[in-house]
């Protein structure tokens, strides 16, 4: 119930938005990279500075957020991936546990143009997020345009735009998750896993209403790899059907996630 009126309130105030929630906003786009198809690979980052003492969220919001979006309006032969969203941390907003970011942060995006795409057309996109401070959440809504061929001119840009991409979190494969639910608690068996040191890696849910927020994940060695026992999502409905976790390991790794799916 907490959840249902706090989202209440917010999407009241979501309707009314019209720009900046407490946050900076630029879209940097690197230099165009053709691939072997003929068409052209964008690399670009969307960098969002927060106002201090406020916070954005990550994927997973948790119990009391809403992720950033970025909806596009893209001309014929041009295609835009999905939001890569960096490492998050834990945060409260009031009493509720939620995953996100403070200060600057930096989501990568790819832009795809066929080969008989003009590198001066321009495309528009929609961004919508949610800042919120001890006390209170604002909405921002702001649209983003940009042609094709206006790469940043700034080296430290360019550098941090290639360095943005390199550090989004990979899959790994080589890693086995399994999952079972016994009551409200939720099972979570890792093999493959031998020579990551997961006593000193951090855990965060990308699956959203799966696993409670407030808890981090505490792994144990067992025979066969490692066990961690979590409490499941108090909105979670019906079983488990999959889930999807980010791995944090110590430095110098990229961090790497893992995907179950019910059979």
């Amino acid at each position: 119930m907490k959840l249902l009126i706090m989202m209440m309130s917010i999407l009241g105030g979501w309707l009314a938005a019209e720009e900046s929630g407490h946050a900076r906003v630029e879209l940097w786009l690197g230099k165009a990279q053709a691939q072997a198809d003929g068409s052209r690979m964008i690399p670009a980052v969307l960098s969002m500075h927060y106002e201090k003492g406020w916070h954005g969220y990550w994927v997973n919001p948790g119990e009391g957020g809403v992720k950033t979006t970025l909806r596009w309006q893209l001309p014929t032969g041009v295609e835009v991936s999905e939001l890569m969203f960096p490492v998050p941390h834990r945060a409260m907003t009031g009493g509720l546990s939620c995953y996100g970011y403070e200060g600057e942060v930096l989501m990568a995006l790819e832009i795809r143009a066929q080969a008989s795409v003009d590198l001066q057309t321009e495309i528009s996109g929609e961004l919508r997020w949610l800042a919120c401070d001890e006390k209170s959440c604002v909405p921002g809504k702001l649209r983003l345009v940009a042609k094709l061929a206006e790469s940043v001119d700034d080296v430290s840009k360019e550098q941090k735009i290639l360095a943005t991409h390199r550090s989004m979190p990979q899959p790994a494969p080589e890693l086995r998750l399994m999952v079972r639910e016994e009551k409200n608690e939720v099972i979570l068996n890792l093999e493959g896993a031998d020579d990551w040191a997961l006593e000193g890696s951090e855990f965060f849910p990308l699956t959203e209403q799966a696993l409670d927020p407030k808890q981090a994940l505490r792994w144990s060695k067992t025979a066969t790899g490692y066990e961690a026992k979590a409490i499941k999502n108090e909105y979670a409905e019906g079983p488990l059907t999959e889930l999807k976790l980010l791995i944090v390991p110590p430095q110098p790794r990229v961090a790497r996630w893992i995907e179950w799916k019910k059979s």
